[in-house]
């Protein structure tokens, strides 16, 4: 009878352990991420700050490259607000990696439209207790 050889080894074995660990790490945390409650918006050196409770569309004006033209009424980004969800609508930069990008809404995720230097990030503005 001949001896079988072990299709897995114990490195392997190991290695499946780390990923299936990180996965569950990943998927907790996005388990107990808490919902943001208003959208800082960034534009150039700019903050403006929105409820995420008030639905609106918001017409942005970002820095342009040379190269690029603002479309007919100027407005390089729309933003818009709604249920709870921000997304990017429409964007004249090229690449449209921020209309692209899913909604988001929960505290810390980000949308960046880095050729308009516009940065959304969700926020909860109830303040930290570690801070405090």
């Amino acid at each position: 009878m001949q001896d079988k050889k072990l299709i897995f080894k114990k490195g392997d074995y190991i290695f499946a352990m780390v990923v299936v660990s990180v996965v569950l790490v990943l998927f907790l945390t996005q388990l107990n991420a808490k919902q943001g409650n208003q959208v800082r918006v960034t534009v150039g050196k700019q903050t403006e700050t929105y409820s995420l409770t008030e639905n609106r569309r918001i017409s942005l004006r970002g820095k342009m490259d040379s190269q690029e033209q603002a479309s007919s009424d100027g407005v390089t980004n729309v933003l818009v607000i709604e249920d709870g969800q921000v997304y990017m609508e429409s964007a004249s930069c090229p690449d449209q990696v921020c209309v692209k990008h899913k909604p988001i809404y929960q505290d810390g995720e980000m949308i960046i439209c880095l050729p308009h230097q516009v940065y959304v990030e969700v926020d909860n503005d109830i303040e930290n207790d570690i801070d405090n």
